[in-house]
C-alpha cells in the first residue's frame, strides 16, 4: 500500500502544476478502472469536479480537492521526493497526499462508495458551493480528508478578513510627535479588536482565538512618519461565537483616517462525532491505530462548511501536520499516508449503513455518468 500512494503522488505532483483538470484525469481514470462510475460536472469558468460512485448499496461521502496552494519557496516544488521516509513536494500534504490515500483504498476495496473531488477549495470552495448532495448523505454525511493529524475534526472554526487602511498627514522623520503616525493607527486598531467579543471565546477543542496578520505595507521611507499603512488580517471565530457578528464589530472600528472593508466571512460549526460516516471512520481508525481517534477542531476552512450549510453532517480527517500545509517546507510521512490508505479501505469496506432515508446516488442507474 506504501508503494502504490508513492506511484500515485509521483504522478500527481507534476500534473498539479499544469493545473487541477490534470489531476482529475489521474484520478478519474483510476477510478473508473476499479469500478466507478464517474461524472465530471462544470462548476464555474471552466472548473470541474468529479463525482465517483461504486455500484451498490447507499454509502456515505469521501471527499478531497485536487487544487494546491503556490508553492513559494519550496525547493522543487514540482516533482515528489523521498526523503528520510518523507515526501516534499507541492500540495503533498494539502491535499495530493489524501487523494493518493483514497485512490489507493478505492483500489484496494470493494464495497459501495462515492467520492467527490471537489475544485477551487484553495480558491473559493465554489466546487462544494456547487455541488448538490443526494438526500441520502443528510443522515450518513461526509468525510472532508485533509491534514489533521489523524484526529476527527467534528468542529471548525470560522473567520473574517479583512483590509485595514489607515491614513494620516504624516510628518519629519525627526519629529514623529508633531505628525499622526498611520502604521501606529493601524495597529491601534489591531489591538482595539483582540479586546472584541469573538476574539475573548473559549472552546474546548481550540485555543484561544487567534488572528494573522498575512500582509502588511506602510510608510513611504525613513525621511517621513508612515502617512499610509495597509494591512490584510484574518480573525478566527470560535464555535459559539457568530462570523457575521464579528464582522460587523471590525466594521465599526472604522472612523476617522482609518477605513476597515470586510472582504470574507465563513461561519463556525460544531456536531456531534455520532452521524454514521463519523462512528464508521472511527472504527476503522480504531482497527488501524489500536484506539479511537481524538476528538479534535479544525481551525481552517474546509469544504467541510459548505456541506454543513447543504444539511449534510461531515467530519474532517487526515494525514500529516495542517502547520506544514502552504509552507516553504510542505512533507508528509509515507507511514502516516499508508495508514491513512488503510484506515479508508476499512472505511469503504464497511457493512452497509442502516436508516438512510432518501433516493439511492445516481449509480444505481445503467449508463456512464462521465461527462466533459
Amino acid at each position: 500500500m506504501r508503494e502504490r500512494v508513492l506511484e500515485l503522488l509521483e504522478e500527481l505532483v507534476p500534473r498539479a502544476r499544469e493545473g487541477e483538470d490534470r489531476v482529475l484525469d489521474l484520478a478519474g481514470e483510476m477510478l473508473e478502472g476499479a469500478g466507478f462510475r464517474c461524472q465530471l460536472e462544470v462548476v464555474d469558468g471552466g472548473k470541474r469536479n468529479l463525482l465517483a460512485a461504486r455500484r451498490g448499496e447507499l454509502a456515505p461521502l469521501v471527499a478531497t480537492h485536487p487544487d494546491v496552494a503556490p508553492p513559494y519557496g519550496q525547493p522543487e516544488p514540482d516533482r515528489a521526493r523521498v526523503l528520510g521516509g518523507e515526501v516534499w513536494g507541492r500540495g503533498v500534504i494539502d491535499a495530493l497526499g489524501q487523494l493518493a490515500a483514497v485512490l489507493a483504498a478505492a483500489e484496494a476495496s470493494s464495497g459501495p462508495a462515492l467520492i467527490a473531488l471537489f475544485c477551487n477549495e484553495e480558491g473559493e470552495g465554489k466546487g462544494s458551493e456547487f455541488f448538490s448532495p443526494p438526500p441520502h448523505l443528510t443522515h450518513l454525511g461526509a468525510v472532508i480528508l485533509e491534514p489533521t493529524s489523524f484526529r476527527l475534526c467534528s468542529a471548525q472554526a470560522g473567520g473574517v478578513e479583512v483590509e485595514v487602511v489607515a491614513r494620516s498627514p504624516g510628518g519629519h522623520s525627526e519629529i514623529p510627535e508633531a505628525g499622526q503616525d498611520a502604521l501606529k493607527l493601524l495597529l491601534f486598531f489591531l489591538g482595539e479588536a483582540a479586546t472584541l467579543p469573538f476574539a475573548r471565546l473559549s472552546h474546548p477543542l481550540f485555543p484561544p482565538p487567534w488572528m494573522n496578520l498575512g500582509r502588511l505595507e506602510a510608510g513611504e521611507g525613513t525621511w517621513r512618519v508612515p502617512g499610509t499603512a495597509r494591512a490584510e488580517v484574518q480573525f478566527a471565530v470560535l464555535p459559539g461565537g457568530s462570523a457575521q457578528e464579528a464582522a460587523s464589530h471590525l466594521a465599526r472600528l472604522a472612523e476617522g483616517n482609518l477605513e476597515v472593508r470586510v472582504k470574507d466571512v465563513w461561519e463556525p460549526f460544531q456536531l456531534p462525532p455520532t452521524f454514521p460516516a463519523a462512528l464508521a471512520l472511527s472504527r476503522a481508525h480504531a482497527a488501524v491505530f489500536g484506539s479511537p481517534p481524538v476528538i479534535a477542531g479544525m481551525r481552517s476552512w474546509t469544504d467541510a462548511e459548505n456541506l454543513v450549510r447543504k444539511g449534510v453532517p461531515a467530519a474532517i480527517y487526515g494525514a500529516g501536520d495542517l502547520a506544514l500545509a502552504h509552507s516553504d517546507r510542505e512533507k508528509v510521512s509515507l507511514v502516516e499516508l499508508e495508514r491513512l490508505a488503510q484506515v479508508l479501505t476499512l472505511f469503504f469496506s464497511s457493512p452497509a449503513l442502516e436508516g438512510a432515508e432518501g433516493r439511492r446516488p445516481a449509480d444505481t442507474e445503467e449508463g456512464p455518468l462521465r461527462g466533459n
